[in-house]
């Protein structure tokens, strides 16, 4: 006569396998989620150092004269920037055409401002009215000049390896006030 159902042997190797099953699975979402959220942190620093390097190349291009490096390389880059925005000094409206004469007024006083990577994972911005922390996880800092611009390199370090970001920004100006 032969009963029906399972005999324990069977329970306990189904339950065996169904936990084996159960615990790869838990396994592999708990990895996937790791993976995702280490992910989205190098997108954040990447983003966070572009933003960065937007911001260098902006005053790049607002500045009035590029103090360091005048040529060659350099680990910190220093500007000359008015301190008050072009639209104080200049005539209000901008007569159109410009005449041949005509000076624009003062530009005010002019102050230098100086990046660098201070060696334990932050860009700086030095100005006179304080430093302020513009980056974080930055492995290194250049500025290059260049025949009609300025190169700036920013090192950021990511989880397994750096990741090198790079802005050329063109100047015509380049007199002193």
């Amino acid at each position: 006569m032969k009963r029906s159902g399972w005999s324990l042997l069977e329970v306990l190797c189904s339950a065996f396998l169904g936990a084996l099953i159960l615990g790869a699975t838990a396994l592999l979402t708990k990895r996937a989620a790791d993976i995702g959220g280490s992910q989205q942190a190098v997108d954040q620093s990447i983003e966070a150092a572009q933003v960065t390097l937007g911001a260098v190349a902006g005053e790049i291009r607002a500045c009035c004269k590029v103090v360091e490096p005048v040529t060659g390389t350099s680990p910190s880059l220093a500007l000359e920037i008015y301190c008050k925005p072009r639209h104080e000094w200049l005539p209000t409206p901008i007569p159109n055409p410009v005449p041949d004469a005509w000076e624009p007024r003062a530009p005010g006083q002019v102050e230098t401002v100086r990046y660098f990577a201070d060696g334990e994972g932050a860009l700086v911005c030095d100005r006179a009215a304080g430093r302020s922390v513009l980056s974080d996880r930055v492995q290194g800092f250049q500025a290059s000049a260049l025949d009609q611009g300025i190169e700036v390199q920013l090192r950021v370090a990511l989880v397994q390896r750096d990741q090198l970001l790079v802005v050329r920004v063109a100047r015509r100006i380049e007199s002193a006030p």
